[in-house]
Formats: C-alpha cells, sequence, structure tokens
C-alpha cells in the first residue's frame, strides 16, 4: 500500500511518520505548501523523510497535473480549496492505482470529520 496523507497527520503526528517502520507514503504538493506555511520545523523534518529513499516518501504535484487540478471558487476559503485538493488527488490515485493493480493507496486522516467529509468527495478509502 501506499498511504496518502494529509496536512492534519503531518502536523499533528510527524513523529509516527519519522517512525522506520512508516514507508510508502505519498505527499500531495498541496499538503507539503499547507505544511510549510503552518510550521515550519515540520516542514523541515518532512522534507527530511522526502530525501532520505531509504524511506520511500514520494512528493505528487497534484497541484499542476491536468487529472488532480482543482480550480479554487469564488469565496471559498483557503483550507477548503485545499481540502478538496487533496480529496481529488486522493481519488485520482485510488482510482489510478486500483486500475493498473492491486495497490491500495488509502487517505489517512487525523482531523475530525475528515474521513466523513473524504468519502462525502468519492475518496474510496479513508482512515483516521
Amino acid at each position: 500500500a501506499f498511504w496518502v496523507v494529509d496536512a492534519h497527520v503531518v502536523l499533528s503526528r510527524i513523529d509516527i511518520l519519522e517512525n522506520a517502520k512508516i514507508q510508502n507514503v505519498v505527499v500531495l504538493q498541496t499538503v507539503l505548501e499547507l505544511v510549510r506555511a503552518r510550521s515550519i520545523g515540520v516542514f523541515h523534518r518532512l522534507r527530511a523523510l522526502v530525501k532520505d529513499p531509504t524511506r520511500r516518501f514520494h512528493v505528487f504535484a497534484n497541484e499542476h497535473a491536468r487529472e488532480t487540478f482543482v480550480s479554487r471558487e469564488a469565496g471559498e476559503s483557503a483550507d477548503a480549496y485545499a481540502l478538496r485538493s487533496v480529496h481529488a488527488a486522493a481519488q485520482w490515485l485510488q482510482e489510478r492505482f486500483a486500475a493498473e493493480s492491486d495497490i491500495q493507496t488509502p487517505l489517512v486522516t487525523a482531523a475530525r470529520g475528515a474521513r466523513d467529509a473524504a468519502a462525502e468527495a468519492g475518496v474510496a478509502e479513508a482512515l483516521t
């Protein structure tokens, strides 16, 4: 499995992500930018994980991929837009991996209600 993490997981559980047993993680560009804006220390710790080839943390540029790009709606808050971006990318990754292999790509979130919001947005697998 490849675990797709949201910003809440990174910001509140970076110590767990740093555990050597945690591997095969997809970090969306949207998540990377949110983490950088909210905690530069956590951002640097996350970048260290991404740079370590033994950890297999991968950055996916979801904001630059045609299949996962979402436009910001008029009056939409930055957090709401980021949440929609994460859900769109997670949904696409799940569909893409399911179509080409049997690799699962669940979205992992630490935010209350985020799992239900992900399901409403069409994300098949979301864990808290």
